[in-house]
């Protein structure tokens, strides 16, 4: 199983695209649904990590204002690779890395994070999906996060339970 190391560069991008996404939501009415103070600030407090400096100077490069749009594609590839990375790791303590993805502005990045705990398939993602759901603007997003949530709480079944089911023993 290939273990996942996040580069000092990789992790600088990662905690930029997060912030990013975190001020963009804060600053787009609309966007996603408003959540209580408490909670918005447990979910910047939980995603900030301590690297203001690092964060500004990442936003600046990457997802700022002069981000050029081919910086903006490439660091959300990057992005994207290591949410997949981290998603085969098939480590539950990783889940953290992957949860603020799930409210990002960008719809490649949430599609990414929904596909990368569904991938882990860990049953602990799923109070993670409904609570994103509860923040996304979108109804018919925020419903497919509840159904995903419900997948990954179904009880596990055996092949062999599974195969009596599909093809029941003959009565010959």
């Amino acid at each position: 199983m290939k273990n996942f190391k996040l580069s000092a560069l990789g992790a600088l991008l990662l905690v930029a695209a997060v912030s990013m996404a975190w001020h963009t939501l804060q600053s787009k009415p609309g966007l996603v649904a408003t959540a209580p103070a408490s909670e918005r600030h447990d979910v910047h407090a939980a995603t900030n990590h301590g690297s203001t400096h690092s964060v500004a100077h990442a936003q600046n490069h990457v997802g700022g204002a002069q981000a050029d749009p081919a910086a903006q594609a490439a660091a959300r590839q990057e992005i994207i690779q290591q949410l997949q990375e981290v998603a085969v790791t098939y480590d539950p303590a990783q889940l953290p890395v992957i949860q603020p993805y799930l409210v990002d502005a960008d719809p490649a990045l949430r599609s990414a994070a929904v596909n990368a705990m569904m991938v882990m398939g860990e049953t602990s993602a799923a109070p993670m999906l409904r609570n994103a759901a509860k923040l996304l603007a979108s109804s018919d997003e925020a419903k497919m996060y509840e159904r995903k949530a419900a997948y990954l709480e179904l009880p596990p079944i055996s092949s062999e339970e599974l195969a009596s089911k599909i093809d029941p023993p003959s009565s010959e």
